[in-house]
């Protein structure tokens, strides 16, 4: 009941974006490899990263116009203003997982809250978590 809930609200969320004018400076950036955003694998390449205006979702689209993700996130604070924006990935063996999305030239992120399956493979990973940091331009 609960994951449909949450698949309903998303559903309404990303309906209701679709009309509400984007952050005026996404990232774009290149991932190298296949990542988990949410509950969607995504494959490695160029994306726009996002934060939706009057949320606290980030969309996550490919370059080539594919179907993209949107996600409701918890809003992180640095101490100092970043230079460039970045999206930290969790990795669990060959796994990585979506965890954060830094704005750049603010001092604010964004926190992608932590699926079953990332808890699944964190419990089960018999290697260190590793933090992967992607800069975008």
């Amino acid at each position: 009941m609960k994951k449909q809930l949450i698949q309903t609200a998303l559903a309404a969320l990303t309906l209701a974006a679709a009309g509400y004018a984007q952050s005026a400076q996404p990232l774009r950036v290149i991932v190298p490899f296949e990542f988990i955003a949410g509950s969607s694998t995504l494959r490695a390449g160029q994306y726009t990263v996002s934060r939706l205006v009057n949320t606290s979702a980030v969309a996550i689209r490919p370059a080539e116009n594919a179907r993209g993700v949107i996600m409701l996130t918890s809003r992180l604070e640095s101490p100092g203003r970043r230079e460039i924006g970045e999206l930290v990935f969790h990795r669990y063996g060959d796994r990585y997982f979506l965890a954060e999305v830094w704005d750049a030239d603010r001092s604010t992120g964004s926190q992608i809250p932590t699926t079953a399956q990332e808890r699944e493979r964190a419990q089960n990973s018999r290697k260190v978590l590793a933090m992967i940091f992607v800069a975008a331009r």
